[in-house]
């Protein structure tokens, strides 16, 4: 059999636009309005502490629907405004579960203006192919080889990864470009630049107003082309007559060639998940290893039965479909893996593989990076 395993299938594999944030306040729904109408009413969200100005939070995967009054999670009428808010994560969230489309919630904010009003949405273009040069892009911006419609602008140099800044995070128009790849971590070469716009307020009441008659890629790079453009020096006086940088129009037009924005979904969550493995229950796992010995620790965690959060199962199902898409697993077969609990745990553990530069093909090899991980981290 077949067993091997690509744990390297979540990443982009093409160039892509997505939307990477959106929220709205809205006083004509209820908390458990706005759960129904996202699709979610069978999903775990949990009650937790508010924050910006709210009392109370409703939390799932990202997505926090904000409000000050514990009665209106239920009330049919609702005296203050409630706030949904949608993260990248929640985004992706969005997305893998839900039966209405980003479209569906646009149209509720075009058809009630004075009570429903979009406050943020982000659209990101994210670069695989080799089109943007982060280190060349900031030495223009060091350089001042642009145009934009800003007087703000910086560039950062970090070992988290190069970004520049266009713009203010308190203004309606914000643009940024950083190299995502090292944002997230990875070492192992692979090159992930974003090029995102950050929309508020009466502007991205008005972005929405226009995906009437445009597409979401023509919108994107109608903005982005407006507020930005890297120039070729010339000896004119006026940079606007500069030519634009090549790879700035091949940017442009690869961003035009997609042929609609792309749905990520599951593949972020799994990042979301390895974070929340290395983070919240870490001190949990070492403790059951110091308890029980690692055998034991790893006959537990064969035998566990699944989790009943969907979510779970969704992440389990999905990455089961994407290794035999990647021909990973011929159709007619099925992982050697006992459970869907080891694939799980194994799946979450993918980042410390990377970072350990293993090349992961068997159940085997698998198991020993397993157990490798776990006495770098505990011993």
């Amino acid at each position: 059999m077949h067993d091997s395993v690509n744990l390297s299938v979540f990443e982009p594999k093409e160039n892509r636009i997505i939307y990477d944030w959106i929220s709205f306040t809205t006083r004509l729904h209820t908390v458990s309005d706005l759960i129904d109408l996202l699709g979610f009413s069978g999903l775990p969200f949990e009650q937790v502490s508010g924050s910006k100005g709210y009392r109370y939070r409703m939390y799932f995967g990202g997505i926090s629907i904000h409000f000050n009054d514990d009665h209106d999670k239920n009330n049919s009428f609702v005296n203050d405004f409630i706030w949904l808010e949608m993260s990248g994560q929640g985004c992706r969230t969005f997305e893998t579960f839900s039966c209405v489309s980003y479209e569906y919630l646009f149209d509720l904010v075009r058809n009630n203006p004075d009570d429903i009003h979009l406050t943020r949405v982000d659209i990101a273009f994210d670069d695989v192919k080799g089109l943007l040069n982060i280190d060349q892009i900031c030495e223009k911006v060091k350089n001042e080889e642009f145009t934009a419609r800003t007087s703000k602008y910086e560039c950062i140099y970090s070992n988290g990864g190069n970004a520049v800044y266009f713009g203010s995070k308190k203004s309606n128009i914000f643009i940024r470009i950083y190299d995502k790849a090292k944002e997230r971590g990875f070492s192992n070469g692979l090159h992930w630049i974003r090029a995102e716009l950050q929309i508020k307020d009466d502007n991205a009441n008005g972005f929405v107003k226009e995906l009437r008659h445009q597409d979401i890629k023509e919108l994107y790079l109608g903005i982005l082309r407006n507020y930005i453009n890297f120039r070729e020096p010339t000896d004119d006086t006026n940079k606007r007559r500069w030519p634009i940088s090549p790879f700035w129009s091949d940017l442009l037009n690869d961003a035009l060639a997609i042929s609609i924005y792309d749905k990520p979904g599951v593949e972020y969550n799994l990042s979301a998940c390895e974070r929340y493995v290395f983070t919240q229950p870490i001190g949990s796992i070492k403790a059951l290893i110091q308890i029980y010995g690692k055998n034991e620790f790893f006959d537990m965690i064969n035998h566990s039965p699944a989790s009943k959060n969907p979510k779970y199962k969704m992440l389990v199902n999905e990455y089961r479909t994407l290794a035999r898409e990647y021909g990973e697993i011929p159709k007619d077969k099925d992982f050697s893996i006992e459970s869907d609990a080891e694939l799980y745990y194994l799946s979450e553990l993918r980042s410390a593989y990377y970072n350990a530069q293993k090349d992961l093909h068997d159940k085997e090899a698998l198991k020993e990076a397993y157990k490798k991980v776990l006495e770098e981290h505990f011993n």
